[in-house]
């Protein structure tokens, strides 16, 4: 469990016993302030219902031995406890019942929706196997058809083309350099490339629209726009926060259909092994077009891509953004949907050796774990994996 984790269990555990001293008690109320999730948690924790709920959840391994084990190191002795205590483990000792109670309040936190780590995988450690990606491996490939790779250049180091240029901010960062004007003869097209095992990167547009693309994506976009509108191209998938410019729409084309907004927030899912492209709006409105066919979606709403637009008016848009936010949330997600995540992050194949049980998965992993650990949590969650080389078998 980590440092932080335990520490807002010890905070909630001495709230419910009352020894809270002035300082913990303005920490623990800075802790709730800082989310509805949080604050959500907390309310939870202070019904003895749902206290008792994560107590037989807690030894759920085995209800008896593991009770008799606590009372072989906690024998009973009958001595005044705190309320919620006692009702909870009414024959420990008050130091031991207190234990108990913060082992509860951490595994309530653990199996709260969304705020969990699958089992094992919430400790970050090193290892030896295939780490999750620590720098950028994208390339550029210019209008003249050169290709330079991120790595290979310095920090402010700007790639100069025709009076324009592409300046690198970080080794995850690049920007355009060129004002939104001129003609259009002197535009050139420029192309990011983010491969399997490489950071995301942020690609911030001459107009001030940033840009981040997700692994196994691109984006082909003018180093400079037009006068009459903004176009940019892209597969994979990318998150944008787009300037506003209400006389210039923004256009993200891709294949045969596109998107078109004026200034907004979207993510495009576009992964050629998914069933469906998706469009997800944070803020704003967008378009959807494919062919004569057209959908529009507002914030919290998705449009699915494929044969035809279909839009869903509720979109799970923080599943949606954890890839950019550094997670895998794995809400109701698919042993499939997570493992083409995995090879794309990690830069694996992944072999499945026989039929692939139906089951959902729930909480969620950072992106920052090694392999192994992911591999590892697979396997405490019942998932029969293991990896060889660079490739992850699921199966026996």
């Amino acid at each position: 469990m980590s440092e932080f984790i335990n520490r807002i269990a010890e905070l909630i555990t001495r709230h419910l016993e009352g020894k809270l001293t002035a300082e913990e008690e303005e920490e623990l109320q800075a802790w709730i302030s800082r989310s509805d999730e949080a604050r959500a948690f907390f309310e939870r924790v202070n019904e003895e219902a749902y206290l008792s709920r994560q107590l037989e959840r807690l030894y759920a391994f085995d209800n008896e031995e593991g009770w008799e084990k606590l009372k072989e190191k906690y024998p009973l002795k009958e001595m005044p406890v705190e309320p919620v205590v006692k009702r909870l483990v009414p024959w420990l000792r008050p130091a031991a019942a207190a234990a108990i109670l913060l082992a509860v309040v951490a595994g309530a936190w653990f199996w709260a929706p969304r705020s969990n780590k699958m089992q094992s995988a919430q400790t970050m450690v090193k290892s030896n196997g295939i780490s999750a990606p620590g720098k950028s491996r994208a390339s550029i490939i210019l209008a003249n058809g050169d290709i330079v790779y991120l790595d290979s250049l310095s920090q402010r180091a700007t790639i100069q083309q025709a009076g324009t240029g592409l300046v690198k901010l970080a080794d995850d960062q690049l920007a355009c350099t060129a004002e939104a004007n001129g003609s259009t003869s002197a535009y050139t097209y420029n192309t990011l490339v983010n491969p399997r095992g490489s950071k995301v990167i942020n690609l911030t547009l001459s107009d001030g629209t940033r840009v981040w693309l997700n692994n196994e994506s691109s984006i082909r976009f003018p180093v400079r726009f037009s006068s009459q509108e903004r176009t940019v191209e892209v597969t994979g998938e990318a998150y944008f926060e787009v300037a506003q410019q209400a006389t210039k729409p923004f256009k993200v084309k891709h294949a045969d259909w596109e998107v078109q907004v004026l200034g907004t927030h979207f993510n495009i899912n576009s992964y050629s092994d998914e069933s469906a492209a998706k469009v997800t709006l944070l803020e704003g409105m967008v378009k959807v077009t494919k062919k004569e066919a057209s959908g529009i979606i507002r914030p919290g709403q998705q449009a699915w891509v494929s044969s035809a637009i279909t839009v869903q008016p509720a979109a799970d848009t923080e599943a949606v953004m954890a890839w950019k936010n550094g997670e895998f949330i794995l809400d109701g997600m698919d042993l499939k949907s997570l493992m083409r995540q995995v090879a794309r992050w990690y830069d694996v194949e992944v072999v499945y050796t026989g039929a692939v049980e139906k089951r959902a998965f729930g909480g969620s992993l950072d992106r920052d774990l090694a392999l192994p650990r992911v591999v590892q949590a697979l396997q405490e969650n019942g998932v029969k994996c293991r990896l060889e080389g660079r490739q992850l078998i699921i199966g026996n």
